[in-house]
């Protein structure tokens, strides 16, 4: 049985609040699950030695950290010649890899995940607390190719905490299984998670371009290949043969629904969604909507959802009724990359714009639970518990509208 402390930390890091826990988690011999605090001192018992180990760090500095130097080091998994304070105290005599999960924290300070994966068993002591590193994934001029891992590259990713900027980092994966004690990536991809396999190769267009800017720490939200726009779609306009990107085809001057292909009824799930082209109006826009039925409804009025519009507002819509929020975001360009996250768990759906000439990005987080609560039983369609999908609204033809997660 899981200890109290392990539920506890587990419930902690699904929440994103890793920064106010700092008991490690293990994972035992036998694929049960407890804290550091659990394991003996003394006499360590065959089944309580760890294969996997996880440390959550809270306040690691950014402005004393080589990113190049410990970037280098990482790609080629010379741990030991980390620099101090990140490299161990005590030198792990058997085979490990390190892998890295980043929150920034605060203009100057970060929340880290470091995770330990040993092809064998290994004893307690040799787990030492100590700072955790922050690597770059942006080249920066002049800065020689490395050589490439023997193990494919990684990414690692965290939620941006709402309020403030996500980092990210990559590095070597194992080459060995990994026994993870997270669910899979596309249940809850808004929590530190540590994704296993190759980078993704470039296959259209738009992917081409985004692996030509590669991951910016601040530039842009993560990317991937998990979204696409549902199939009927095709109805009002082109949408490509991946259903990552559609185009607007003429509707008489009505606006148009466009919703991803899937329905999620739980966890927190992330989106890049970017106008490739076209002219936008004042109508034009994407949220979240709340329903269990797809594709979404062409009626905007029979619509529950959370959005932000082209000029940046963020509004609840409950039918015919739309709220307007004080919190709002930078106005959208064509060009400009939107992350939505939304949280069925908190129901909140939070917004940042990531400007295509990489100035700050603009954050804001809505909570939909009042309005949710207040609409249940009284609007027709509303589901019991909060479940939805993404979707755009546009007006004029010739829009394109693409995901890039």
């Amino acid at each position: 049985m899981a200890s109290p402390a392990y539920i506890r930390a587990l419930e902690e890091i699904k929440i994103y609040d890793v920064a106010q826990y700092e008991v490690p988690l293990f994972l035992r011999q036998d694929h049960t699950f407890g804290c550091v605090d659990d394991l003996p001192l003394k006499h360590l018992a065959a089944q309580t030695e760890a294969k996997s180990f996880l440390d959550i760090i809270k306040d690691a500095p950014l402005d004393n950290v080589d990113f190049g130097l410990l970037e280098e080091h990482m790609l080629q998994n010379k741990y030991d010649d980390l620099p101090a304070p990140f490299a161990p105290k005590v030198p792990l005599h058997k085979s490990y890899k390190m892998q890295f999960a980043i929150m920034k924290s605060s203009m100057t300070h970060c929340v880290v995940l470091k995770q330990f994966i040993f092809p064998e068993k290994i004893p307690r002591p040799a787990f030492t607390r100590i700072p955790r590193v922050l690597l770059s994934t942006a080249p920066k001029a002049g800065t020689p190719q490395q050589k490439a891992p023997a193990a494919p590259v990684a990414l690692a990713q965290v939620h941006p905490g709402m309020t403030t900027s996500a980092m990210f980092v990559a590095v070597p994966a194992p080459s060995f299984a990994v026994p993870m004690f997270f669910p899979p990536m596309h249940n809850y991809p808004g929590y530190p998670m540590l994704l296993q396999g190759p980078a993704p190769q470039a296959r259209s267009g738009l992917d081409k371009q985004i692996q030509a800017q590669g991951f910016s720490p601040l530039g842009r939200p993560p990317f991937g290949r998990h979204h696409r726009f549902h199939k009927k779609s095709n109805s009002m306009g082109e949408l490509e043969a991946d259903g990552r990107t559609f185009t607007h085809g003429y509707s008489k001057g009505r606006l148009s629904i466009i919703c991803e292909h899937r329905i999620h009824f739980q966890g927190i799930e992330r989106y890049a969604v970017q106008f490739v082209d076209g002219e936008l109006c004042s109508a034009d826009g994407v949220g979240y909507v709340i329903s269990c039925d797809l594709p979404c409804t062409k009626n905007i009025q029979k619509i529950f959802s959370v959005f932000a519009n082209r000029a940046g507002r963020i509004c609840i819509r409950m039918h015919e009724e739309v709220e307007r929020c004080s919190q709002q975001v930078r106005p959208l360009e064509v060009g400009d990359w939107l992350e939505v996250t939304a949280d069925l768990w908190s129901q909140t759906v939070s917004f940042a714009v990531w400007p295509k000439d990489g100035s700050e990005p603009s954050y804001a987080t809505v909570s939909f639970q009042e309005a949710f609560r207040n609409c249940s039983g009284r609007l027709n369609g509303l589901p019991r518990k909060p479940c939805g999908y993404l979707a755009a609204v546009i007006k004029h033809p010739g829009v394109r509208v693409a995901f890039g997660s």
